[in-house]
């Protein structure tokens, strides 16, 4: 037995909550589509909603989007009931238009985590000498010295051993210092749009100052702080004694080996074989071979699902004039920038933390590559052909990766299972019923069977379909 009700019927969303007898687990739900007859959303209702004083619903709450099920083509009347069909509230009207332009602002969703160098030391150590250097081997770099933050203390620019007195008197305020780079110079720093941002000068050597430019600017990347001493460079308890140009080559090529650890206990799929890793539950290299590519060179292109970024830097490397990958989870594109930031460096890859729903790119797509992700899509299957038509350039290709249900053949059939690492069961559809989803949109212009994968099932097969 179940009690729930319709708290609100707005422009924008509808608000309710839905209850089971004991009310010990929360209810799995459905919105159907009266027009299409079909479920369009399928979910749980585990919501704590803000309009529940004291917590008398508790969680078992839920919203829906209005403008989501408009962008499905969903019209007139949507049923919600329990997924069992033993309860269903009141039929509800959807008004005509979506209630507003729901476009995202793909700058605030971009993720990029440079590599972040703040280099300190002593007076006339060579640091400004080192930090160019460094700013040679890298590309995208940005390049900023702390020396310019004493411009306006009525000192000569240049004059060191002045500046230096004063730092070390009881006169200069290290607290004001930080502010000062927090309110002039942090905005300035396009920690988007490059690969690496170098910041040097001695006054880094004061604990207090480095420890609070640290701590803000790990929001944007991963600092690492070394110091120069008689021009030679201390990093970890590494001692570089060469020249400056040495020394930048010899430092690069240790940070990347200690990064490339770092990266390699935070990845669990996509493994780059390039940089020497190993693979143990998707063979990405021989998946990239299996979805045959067109020619890239010239082309933009969407990856999405990216997680850690192999698709999309190894797309970008093959001369893709723009490259976006998006993912719904925000540390699958932290990790895929930096990979690109510290190994690869090409400025023609860009991560997005975005729904595939919600990427509405100003420059058409011309190529979309999507592998082991479409049964994630669940009852937005068919949507997702139209989204991706809407987007997609002239003659538009899509490289898809579709799990597909073999058994039965005869008719359009969905097989639905839920994994062990699955919250709620997968979409696998039968070819008759990938047909039905594209009709009017795609046509197939090559199957191949793709590479098998732990955990999966059935057969996964690369379709090539080009846009209508």
């Amino acid at each position: 037995m179940y009690t729930g009700k319709i708290i609100s019927k707005g422009k924008q969303y509808i608000i309710g909550w839905v209850k089971n007898e004991n009310h010990k687990f929360p209810v799995r739900i459905q919105v159907i589509s009266k027009n299409k007859n079909r479920v369009i959303l399928d979910f749980l209702a585990q919501r704590q909603l803000k309009r529940d004083p004291g917590g008398k619903i508790g969680k078992y709450g839920f919203r829906v989007s209005v403008d989501r099920l408009i962008e499905t083509g969903v019209k007139g009347e949507v049923l919600i009931q329990t997924a069992d069909e033993r309860f269903q509230f009141k039929p509800i009207n959807l008004p005509s238009k979506i209630s507003h332009k729901r476009q995202m602002n793909l700058n605030k969703r971009q993720i990029n985590m440079p590599n972040i160098f703040l280099i300190g030391g002593q007076y006339s150590s060579g640091k400004t000498t080192f930090a160019r250097e460094l700013a040679k081997i890298n590309k995208g770099v940005h390049l900023l010295s702390l020396d310019t933050l004493f411009k306006n203390d009525a000192f000569p620019s240049g004059v060191h051993q002045r500046i230096l007195g004063y730092v070390n008197s009881p006169m200069f305020n290290k607290q004001d210092f930080v502010r000062l780079f927090f309110n002039e110079y942090l905005h300035t720093i396009p920690f988007n749009e490059v690969n690496t941002v170098i910041i040097e000068g001695w006054v880094l050597s004061h604990e207090f100052i480095r420890k609070k430019l640290t701590q803000v600017l790990m929001l944007y990347g991963n600092p690492v702080f070394m110091q120069l001493v008689d021009h030679k460079l201390r990093f970890r308890k590494q001692l570089f004694t060469k020249s400056h140009e040495e020394n930048a080559k010899a430092f690069y090529e240790f940070y990347k080996k200690i990064r490339l650890e770092d990266l390699t206990k935070r990845t669990t799929y996509q493994f780059y074989s390039d940089l020497g890793q190993k693979t143990f539950n998707s063979n990405t290299a021989e998946k990239i071979k299996k979805a045959k590519m067109p020619t890239l060179k010239g082309k933009t292109i969407l990856d999405i699902g990216c997680n850690a970024g192999y698709m999309s830097n190894t797309f970008a490397r093959d001369k893709a004039k723009a490259v976006h990958g998006i993912d719904v989870r925000r540390i699958s594109v932290s990790i895929a920038s930096q990979y690109n930031n510290v190994f690869y460096q090409s400025p023609n890859v860009k991560f997005y933390h975005i729904d595939v729903y919600d990427f509405k790119p100003e420059e058409k797509i011309d190529i979309i590559y999507a592998s082991s992700v479409f049964h994630y899509f669940r009852e937005k299957q068919d949507y997702f052909f139209e989204h991706a038509h809407n987007i997609m350039s002239k003659n538009g290709l899509m490289v898809i990766e579709i799990e597909l249900y073999e058994e039965k053949t005869d008719s359009p059939y969905t097989y639905k299972y839920k994994r062990g690492v699955d919250d709620s069961p997968c979409h696998f559809p039968n070819q008759k019923m990938l047909e039905k989803m594209i009709k009017g949109k795609f046509e197939v212009k090559s199957k191949e069977l793709s590479v098998s994968q732990k955990g999966s099932k059935l057969n996964r097969y690369f379709f090539h379909l080009l846009k209508k």
